[in-house]
């Protein structure tokens, strides 16, 4: 079974905060039908929102490469997860959460990621050097040049 495709809708509220919805269409459907769905379903989700619809955007499935984990490890939790923030080119903050990040990987007894981590180094490499010719950006399409910082941030389970 493929997975949907997933139009999500990033809306921000009077007081600035932002937050997303999202509605699946089947995985056969073309990009171009997604894309025509999606602009005739934002003015119906703009009349029943009191928030600005700031962007749409559109999540393709793409197959996973081999040799990545076939079940969780025991005792992993989404709810536990690290935090890292970039600075770009720009001078602007991004930041990305990873759930479930497992414990061995904060400096011990403190917050902070290991950033001297050999699985951590590769991860932080390839956000601020990028991989395949890609590099990462932020919302504003700045590079990403350094991390800042990465600790620990816990989030509760959204539903």
């Amino acid at each position: 079974m493929a997975d949907a495709r997933e139009i999500t809708f990033s809306l921000q509220d009077s007081q600035g905060k932002k937050s997303t919805a999202s509605v699946n269409v089947p995985s056969a459907t073309t990009e171009a039908d997604t894309i025509t769905f999606a602009q005739a379903l934002a003015p119906l989700v703009d009349a029943i929102t009191g928030s600005k619809i700031t962007k749409m955007s559109l999540s393709t499935p793409i197959t996973l490469p081999g040799g990545l984990k076939a079940a969780p490890v025991a005792n992993s939790n989404n709810n536990a997860g690290a935090l890292f923030q970039f600075i770009t080119s720009g001078n602007h903050y991004t930041r990305t959460r990873v759930p479930g990040f497992p414990s061995d990987k904060f400096v011990t007894g403190s917050q902070d990621v290991d950033l001297e981590d050999t699985d951590v180094v590769a991860f932080t490499g390839a956000m601020i050097s990028g991989s395949g010719g890609v590099s990462p950006c932020d919302a504003r399409d700045e590079d990403i040049t350094a991390i800042t910082f990465a600790r620990e941030l816990f989030q509760t389970t959204r539903y």
